[in-house]
């Protein structure tokens, strides 16, 4: 698992959401930020928190694949926790529009009378991951257990911030969202060049030069997995084939900048400087601050 670098503000929050859902004040934490800044990583350090007081721990994970049912993340969630799951039995026979809401509402309510009882004893933490994947009914359900959230009940959901903006129906419950008083939100963004180059010491096994820190935290502007490939590529090991990853452009560093190897020196005349790959215009609008090797997809890290 890569080396988890700072956050500590944002732990620190998470951390404080677990500690008053074990007092009884149960939350949703929504984490937000571009694909590749940490986001499923701080949920999972957390969950590792909530473990460690006592809390059970149940994920879920949306995904854009097509024919991927409605419900999934929940349904995972209520699997782990051998839970009966209310959400299936297919479509209500009486196709009155009336009549199919009493029925949606109906087993939302059955889907947190479980998550209440699952949280009662010890408490409960669930992950929601790549929320921007999910269906409406998802959402939906997502905006329903916010609204009565049960006590010792703590739902992290993390999300891609470039989403949204063209998404209408994960738009609006986002906004129906951070209306609720026991909704946080949380947007992480790069790291800083400090801790670009613990995150670089840690990855290559060496210390890293400040001179090449600074020029990755230039280049990647503090985002985890590029700062991390760019590691790879400092220890001489490079992506697997096929990986989205970092590849000689051809052109060398701009005159004065440190080259990214490990000596802190400039390649010399000519050699090929070790960037991102893609360019801005490949990137296919998905609104990463860092170019993209590929149009962020299904098998982008979050």
């Amino acid at each position: 698992m890569p080396t988890f670098v700072g956050r500590e503000r944002e732990t620190a929050r998470l951390e404080a959401r677990l500690r008053a859902a074990v007092a009884g004040a149960g939350s949703v934490v929504l984490v937000g930020g571009e694909p590749g800044v940490g986001k499923t990583r701080l949920a999972t350090q957390t969950a590792g928190v909530a473990r460690d007081l006592g809390m059970v721990v149940a994920s879920g994970r949306a995904t854009d694949d097509e024919g991927s049912p409605p419900y999934r993340p929940v349904s995972q969630v209520l699997r782990a926790l051998t839970l009966p799951d209310p959400l299936g039995g297919g479509a209500v026979a009486d196709g009155r529009a009336d009549v199919a809401a009493q029925e949606r509402f109906r087993r939302y309510e059955a889907v947190s009378g479980a998550l209440r009882a699952a949280a009662a004893p010890t408490g409960l933490f669930v992950l929601l991951d790549d929320l921007h994947w999910a269906d409406a009914g998802t959402l939906r359900l997502l905006v329903h257990v916010a609204r009565d959230v049960p006590g010792r009940l703590v739902v992290v959901a993390t999300y891609r911030t470039t989403e949204h903006a063209t998404d209408a129906v994960f738009g609006a419950s986002l906004a129906a969202l951070a209306v609720e008083p026991v909704v946080e939100r949380i947007v992480l963004t790069g790291l800083s060049e400090e801790e670009v180059g613990r995150q670089l010491d840690a990855v290559t096994g060496f210390a890293v030069p400040a001179g090449v820190a600074q020029a990755v935290h230039r280049r990647t502007h503090g985002n985890p997995f590029f700062v991390g490939e760019l590691g790879l590529l400092l220890t001489g090991s490079p992506p697997a084939a096929g990986e989205p990853g970092l590849v000689p452009t051809g052109s060398p560093p701009a005159a004065g900048e440190p080259g990214l190897v490990p000596t802190g020196s400039p390649p010399a005349a000519g050699e090929p400087g070790l960037v991102p790959t893609g360019s801005p215009s490949a990137v296919g609008g998905c609104g990463c601050r860092t170019v993209c090797a590929t149009r962020c997809g299904p098998g982008w890290p979050g």
